[in-house]
């Protein structure tokens, strides 16, 4: 019997199997990455919102910018899965406060520059803790930031506690390029 089938040998068989999870793994990229976009949610200086209520307004994934210079963070409480990401400068005013991104490159097309991790964006609080945590299960990253007891702008009255709360349940807690100071 002729069979017009070539013999797959060992190393043909790898080469498929080579390609076929190359193939697969393009194709899971591809849709991951049109599905899964955080939010970036503006908040601080040029008229982009308050802090609190950017994190109020934030959801799982988001990604709460923080604008140059300091801001009161309204004793905020982190409760979702977040990135806190201070050092940003605004070029220009937000048009709206607490404006919403869905991409990266929306955000810097708008003007926004990252000046950190040399800079950071401060934050602090009138009275308790300047960031309060309630991680249950949840994953926060907090990065280039000042946390400061002191108000920057009357350098005698002492203010907040720094971080406060509790990780529960697999919660973690990721402190990058972070000042704590009083």
């Amino acid at each position: 019997m002729n069979n017009p089938l070539p013999k797959l040998t060992s190393n043909r068989r790898l080469n498929r199997l080579i390609f076929a999870a190359g193939l697969g793994a393009f194709l899971l990229l591809f849709v991951l990455q049109n599905v899964v976009f955080a939010a970036f949610r503006a908040g601080g200086a040029g008229n982009c919102g308050a802090f609190g209520e950017s994190v109020i307004l934030a959801t799982d994934g988001d990604i709460v910018t923080q604008m140059i210079p300091a801001r009161n963070s309204e004793g905020a409480t982190i409760s979702e899965s977040l990135r806190l990401s201070g050092g940003w400068f605004p070029n220009q005013n937000c048009e709206e406060n607490n404006q919403a991104f869905t991409e990266t490159a929306d955000f810097f097309d708008y003007g926004f520059q990252y000046m950190a991790p040399i800079t950071r964006s401060g934050l602090f609080y009138f009275s308790g803790p300047i960031l309060n945590m309630d991680l249950d299960g949840k994953k926060a990253i907090i990065e280039h930031f000042e946390i400061d007891g002191q108000d920057p702008f009357e350098a005698t009255v002492t203010q907040g506690l720094g971080l406060s709360g509790v990780l529960t349940n697999g919660a973690e807690l990721l402190l990058d390029n972070l000042v704590v100071k009083d």
